[in-house]
């Protein structure tokens, strides 16, 4: 009698981590799994499980296992729904700035030719002082991959040679800036632009800028 007394509570506890579980493989795909507010959806699990045991050991009757069981699942769906929508803002909300994710930001965008055959498919090894930071694409927001870093004098030339060729405009910084009529640019960084359209308002844009004073390469895109 105790164990059918444990069977609803243990079946809901089941299906409760089968839902976990699930939300646990959509969240590995992300850029930026965000572990610590996915566990909070284990919760319901092991309330369950603990309402079971409980009514195998004789603590809880049939009856009222059956009820306390209904009604948390009642009330777990409605905040397990809210909770999981309020998830799905956080992931596509999250600025991901941890430079070991980078070949999962990397993966997003490097469909687009340009961006493949010139962004490092991975960090170098030799790369120093490296600034990294991804913004996933959100509502009308927009999606943008920054990735900086002080390299050797030979990558510098060699990335000049190589963007040289494959760029639609190159050169300095400023004067692109200048041409489109805003203030700004880096410096005497020059650019090379391998592809744009809508420059300073929604359109996209992928750029590569070196600093040969400063030995610094910066790689930039944007979809907005």
């Amino acid at each position: 009698m105790k164990e059918k007394a444990g069977l609803l509570p243990f079946t809901a506890g089941g299906l409760a981590l089968s839902c976990f579980l699930l939300v646990a493989g959509v969240m590995a795909t992300a850029v930026q799994p965000l572990w610590g507010r996915t566990l909070v959806l284990l919760l319901p699990a092991l309330v369950f499980f603990a309402v079971g045991a409980a009514a195998r050991k004789g603590r809880l009757g049939p009856r009222t296992a059956a009820a306390l069981t209904a009604v948390l699942a009642a009330v777990f769906f409605l905040l397990s729904v809210f909770y999981v929508l309020l998830l799905s803002v956080w992931t596509a909300t999250t600025v991901t700035t941890d430079v070991k994710y980078y070949r999962r930001a990397y993966a997003r965008i490097s469909g687009r030719e340009a961006v493949c055959a010139r962004f490092p498919a991975s960090v170098p090894e030799d790369a120093r002082d490296v600034e990294f930071s991804y913004m996933p694409r959100f509502l009308q927001g927009g999606e943008v991959f920054r990735l900086s870093y002080t390299a050797p004098e030979y990558e510098i030339t060699r990335r000049s040679i190589s963007l040289q060729a494959a760029a639609e405009w190159s050169g300095p910084d400023a004067e692109w800036f200048r041409m489109h009529g805003q203030p700004g640019g880096e410096g005497d960084s020059v650019r090379y632009q391998l592809f744009g359209s809508g420059f300073g308002n929604h359109g996209e844009e992928c750029c590569v800028l070196i600093d040969r004073a400063g030995g610094r390469i910066a790689f930039y895109y944007s979809d907005w």
